[in-house]
Formats: C-alpha cells, structure tokens, sequence
C-alpha cells in the first residue's frame, strides 16, 4: 500500500500498476476475490494506457483469468486466459505463456474438458521446463498428473497401469523442486497424491495378479 501511494504522488505510473497488481494478489490469497478483481482491474487500465501489449497487460490479464475460474465464472475465465495467451505468445514471453497454458489447464479440468486440459498442462511443463523455471515446471507438474488421474477414473485411459506408472512418476519429479524450495504446502499436496497414486498402483497389481491366477470369487475391486 505505501508502494502504491509513493507512485502514485510521484506520478510512476508503472509502478503504481505493479502495486496494485499485488495488491490483488494478497487479496486473492486471502480469498477476498471481489477485492483481487477490482485491484487486478485499476492496474489493467494502467497498464493499458501505458502499453496496451505490454507485460503488465498480460501479467494482470492472466491473474483475472485465474480470479474467475476461483470464482466458478470458468466461461469468462477461459476467454480471459485466452486474450492473455496471445498476448504472452505474441511477446515471445515463455514464462507467462507457461503460466497461462497451465491456469488455462486448470478451468478446463474443472469443467471437465480433460482433453484441452492435458493439451495445455504438456505444453505448460514444456515451456517452463525449457526456460528453468523449476518451481513452476513442478506446478505445472503435478497438475498435469491429476489430469492424467482424472482422464483414467472417467475411463478414458487405454492402459490404466502406464498411466499410473506416468502419473506417480510426474508426482515423484515435481517433489524434489519443492522439498528444495522448501514450499510446506506444496511438498504436502505433493505427499498425499503420491500415497494416492501408490495405493492405486498396488491395488492394479492385485487385481491384474488375481486376474491372471483365475481368482474371480468374491466382490471385485473396482478402478472408477
């Protein structure tokens, strides 16, 4: 907030845009997402009125995207991320690009179009794996193993055990970046999936076990 104010009473007008970029993001964090949409909104004119292609554009345009889809406005959030996409391409911006394919990735597997979601979470792991951003890559990461987790329970998977065996390999890179990083939640989030995926394995290998031994008597355990 004092950011804000000192650029504002120097005139800095892109600096004023970056603090209220941020000022959303704290109120995003904090789950004031009506606030986050409103400062996300002053710092988007701004940043229009200095550059309507510019970074800050597609840095704020990115984050409503991603604000929408929290709030369950996932249309909206889709055509936003959109506009930002093009813009972060058209820049060359590999890391914005990474970013916005992976929130892009996101709406689309809670509106359960799994297909543009694996789509954009490949690429997003591409771009930020070849730029180094590590962190990211492993965001990126794990979401694209609970799209893949996501595409085997709806039944859309030809080969559940290379999908599993995929997926847990996916979750198992994406921990070291965070336990390197130290990022508790993360490094949690991370945990329990892998123990998911781990339990998911081992009950695939029963059945296919039993299956193969001709054990067919009693309730069948069932992948859903």
């Amino acid at each position: 907030t004092r950011a804000y104010e000192q650029a504002n009473q120097l005139m800095l007008a892109r600096e004023e845009a970056l603090a209220l970029e941020f000022l959303g993001d704290v109120c995003r964090d904090e789950g004031k997402l009506d606030m986050a949409r409103r400062y996300y909104s002053r710092a988007l004119a701004i940043g229009t009125s200095l550059a309507p292609d510019g970074d800050i554009v597609v840095e704020v345009m990115r984050r409503q995207g991603q604000v929408l889809g929290e709030m369950g406005r996932h249309s909206e959030a889709v055509s936003t991320l959109g506009r930002s996409l093009v813009l972060a391409r058209r820049q060359g911006d590999s890391y914005e690009e990474g970013l916005g394919r992976r929130a892009l990735a996101r709406t689309f597997l809670e509106l359960g179009e799994l297909q543009p979601a694996l789509e954009h979470s490949l690429r997003s792991v591409d771009l930020l794996n070849g730029i180094g951003a590590r962190f990211q890559w492993a965001q990126s990461q794990l979401l694209q193993t609970r799209i893949l987790l996501a595409r085997l329970d709806g039944g859309l998977a030809e080969k559940p055990e290379i999908v599993l065996e995929e997926a847990w390999r996916g979750a198992l890179a994406a921990l070291d970046p965070f336990l390197q990083a130290g990022g508790e939640h993360w490094i949690v989030e991370t945990r329990t999936l892998l123990s998911d995926l781990t339990r998911r394995r081992a009950l695939w290998e029963q059945i296919q076990q039993d299956a193969a031994a001709g054990h067919h008597h009693g309730p069948q355990p069932i992948l859903h």
